[in-house]
């Protein structure tokens, strides 16, 4: 998931950027433990996807990259069980944040 504000403008938006990317910058950290406490606690613990990645964490990989406007998370999993997954997680999260959240890259 990336979350993708619009470019830095003011000082505002660039301490928001900064935020987002510290945010992206833990994420894999912990879900690289199975840790997916974080999404849970934001979303509710019945959010589509996030039982099943929960427990193949070890089969998914994730790649942090900043970007000029915020920072990009891409998982990553030949396990088609797994890639549906997160796909639903990812629509989940996207419904709950709005249109600053998109996923982009879906196959």
């Amino acid at each position: 998931m990336a979350c993708r504000p619009s470019p830095p403008t003011t000082p505002a938006d660039a301490t928001q950027i900064r935020l987002i990317r510290e945010h992206l910058t833990e994420e894999p950290a912990r879900f690289g433990r199975g840790g997916f406490g974080d999404p849970a606690t934001i979303h509710g613990g019945r959010m589509p996807g996030l039982a099943e990645s929960s427990k193949g964490y070890q089969l998914i990989t994730l790649a942090h990259t900043d970007t000029p406007d915020g920072a990009r998370l891409t998982y990553t999993t030949q396990d088609e069980a797994l890639t549906a997954a997160l796909h639903a997680w990812f629509d989940a999260q996207v419904s709950d944040h709005g249109e600053h959240a998109t996923r982009q890259g879906r196959l």
